[in-house]
């Protein structure tokens, strides 16, 4: 049991050292047309904005994400340390690199390691050139020795400007219940939207009125499975400006909204999606199983990946704009339709470049250079690095600990053009998070592997 415990601990202490030197603290992307920054410190993206009126959508909460699990922790998990939410949010994040895949596509890829419950996400941002959306995709993986229940919940947050009397929610659900009714819900405590009751308080979802009684309030939609892709989107009218994010029904298929209000005042509203609806520790979660006959949590077996992926994207509005009455995808664009209003009003969003965001995730590329994760990973004896030289050149393969510390170089010589590979042996290193770059022509990618004995 000590053993086990001194594990935890060293993982907890890996992932909040990592080092700087391989890891800048913010990556912005920016096309000229919308813009995002992402935090290293919890991999949480905390703005969101065009570049023509430069508001930033986001609360200062900004959009993180509840990885493991959404809500509480059971006394036990809080035990061994871990958080709130999950610990995603609260660890640093690697970058791995910034490319450019095609010509009118940018790319960014971090990635994190949970330190306790030793679950990984690999994340992908496409940005188009010519467009206001951008595309994240994120596999799941699974570094414990058996399968393992998990949640992902995307947890985006609005506030002011965006939110204040005039924003208008907008989304199309099936079935809803309140986060502080009855849970399981009975049929008595089921709503369609718009409509909810909260604490005895009927309320019209679409808007966030400030003389509501109820504080933090949650309420959860299960989605039409019959379709294919879910929304949600927040517009205010005032500022001729919306925010909307779109995604695969079976990836994510619960909805669950928030408000809280400050002395009275709008203060921050919650858009999150994902795999639960039921905002309760793993203990309550797993007993309840199911609601309307849908499953509350994930199952991932051991060396599994699993991929979700969803778009966020921006848009300016025609004057007087009444809200979305749907959202599709089709081909290169993303259709928003106004509520109630002339079909001629819709407003098109082109997602070339980033439509097509389903690049493997097994390589990173930076022009003349790409690096395969290696495999095994994690890996107790010995793993294989592949990786490729576009142009003949010299080429270095390093290997860092987590204070950044060089431990090893692999390659460091003269290449031919084409795809290698080699074999590196990390029997003699400690148990921990270890980092290994592919230089070559002044361009460097990192990726990070983890020794497991």
């Amino acid at each position: 049991m000590k053993t086990k415990i001194y594990k935890h601990l060293l993982f907890i202490l890996l992932a909040l050292i990592i080092p700087t030197k391989l890891t800048a603290q913010t990556v912005s992307m920016d096309n000229g047309i919308a813009k995002m920054n992402i935090s290293l410190n919890g991999g949480t993206i905390k703005s969101l904005s065009l570049n023509s009126n430069d508001v930033n959508v986001l609360h200062d909460y900004g959009h993180f994400i509840c990885f493991d699990h959404w809500g509480p922790s059971s006394p036990e998990d809080e035990a061994l340390g871990i958080p709130f939410h999950g610990e995603a949010s609260k660890i640093k994040w690697t970058l791995l690199g910034e490319s450019n895949p095609d010509e009118n596509t940018k790319l960014v890829e971090m990635s994190c390691l949970l330190p306790i419950v030793k679950l990984g996400m690999n994340r992908k941002i496409y940005q188009g050139s010519g467009s206001s959306v951008f595309k994240i995709v994120e596999e799941i993986s699974n570094h414990t020795d058996s399968t393992r229940v998990f949640n992902l919940v995307q947890h985006p947050t609005i506030g002011a400007p965006l939110l204040d009397e005039t924003c208008i929610v907008d989304t199309r659900v099936d079935s809803g219940f309140s986060q502080s009714g009855p849970l399981p819900p009975g049929t008595e405590d089921i709503f369609t939207w718009p409509d909810a009751l909260v604490d005895g308080d009927a309320t019209d979802l679409r808007y966030l009125a400030t003389d509501h009684s109820w504080n933090s309030a949650v309420v959860t939609y299960i989605l039409d499975e019959k379709k294919e892709y879910a929304w949600v989107s927040a517009v205010n009218p005032s500022l001729n400006l919306m925010v909307g994010y779109l995604w695969p029904i079976d990836e994510y298929p619960w909805l669950n909204l928030w408000l809280r209000l400050r002395n009275g005042a709008a203060f921050a509203r919650g858009l999150e999606f994902g795999s639960t609806g039921l905002h309760q520790a793993w203990p309550e979660l797993l007993e309840t199983d199911t609601i309307f006959g849908k499953k509350l949590y994930e199952e991932i077996d051991v060396d599994e990946t699993v991929l979700k992926s969803y778009y966020a994207f921006l848009a300016e509005l025609p004057s007087n704009y009444k809200g979305v009455a749907a959202i599709s995808l089709s081909d290169d664009t993303i259709r928003i339709e106004e509520y109630e209003m002339d079909p001629e009003r819709s407003i098109m969003l082109n997602i070339k470049g980033v439509s097509t965001g389903t690049y493997p995730f097994e390589s990173a590329s930076a022009g003349d250079i790409s690096l395969s994760q290696n495999t095994p990973n994690p890996v107790d004896y010995e793993t294989l690095i592949e990786y490729m030289i576009a142009d003949k050149g010299q080429a270095r393969i390093e290997v860092f600990n987590a204070l950044g510390q060089s431990v090893k170089v692999l390659i460091d010589e003269a290449h031919e053009r084409g795809n290698h590979k080699v074999l590196f042996n990390a029997s003699a290193l400690p148990e921990g998070l270890y980092f290994y770059s592919l230089s070559s022509k002044g361009q460097q990618l990192q990726k990070r592997m983890l020794v497991v004995h």
